[in-house]
């Protein structure tokens, strides 16, 4: 009898399906997986912005929206995420929050960017750097429209990724000297 509650057939198991489940994207997977169309995203983030409005400085608590889109939802489908990772941040966690992921994304791609344009490995370095750059980029933008994130090895490989750029940059830069410190008493 428990597994039958659990699984969603009786009871709170059944209550939760029916408030968390999206009849009107239920069907055929594949073909919303290749549509072009934000779908029920511009309702999720017309949702999540009313939120932040209301709480710009506090948010209304991590891993809260699923409660927000509960009282704020015009439909009948259940959804965890705002399905753009920034906004959930400002949503969930407020202004500070936003701005230090906004700052993290920043300062990852102009750094890694400008040591791939600019002064960074030659050869099959620059290469290597240049396509984790576009693998870098490519996370932050998809970000936007997407939930990855919250899958662990698709957030790990990202940050992978994102060291192995760094540590790659680094080994490049050419040693620092004593006479290159400028802030050496003397």
């Amino acid at each position: 009898a428990l597994a039958v509650v659990v699984a969603g057939y009786g009871g709170i198991g059944q209550a939760a399906r029916a408030i968390f489940s999206n009849p009107e994207q239920e069907g055929n997977a594949a073909q919303r997986l290749v549509s072009l169309g934000v779908g029920f995203r511009a309702e999720y983030w017309k949702v999540g912005w009313e939120a932040w409005l209301e709480r710009p400085f506090t948010g209304t608590g991590a891993g809260t929206f699923q409660y927000t889109w509960l009282e704020g939802r015009q439909g009948v489908q259940g959804v965890k995420q705002v399905h753009n990772l920034y906004l959930e941040q400002g949503t969930e966690t407020g202004i500070v929050a936003f701005l230090a992921l906004l700052a993290f994304a920043a300062l990852l791609l102009f750094y890694t960017a400008r040591a791939a344009w600019r002064h960074g490995p030659e050869g099959e370095g620059r290469l290597l750097l240049a396509g984790l750059v576009a693998a870098i980029t490519v996370y932050l933008a998809s970000s936007v429209v997407e939930w990855h994130w919250y899958l662990p090895s698709s957030t790990l490989f990202f940050f992978v990724l994102a060291a192995a750029a760094v540590r790659l940059v680094r080994m490049e830069e050419p040693p620092k000297t004593v006479a290159d410190d400028e802030t050496v008493p003397g």
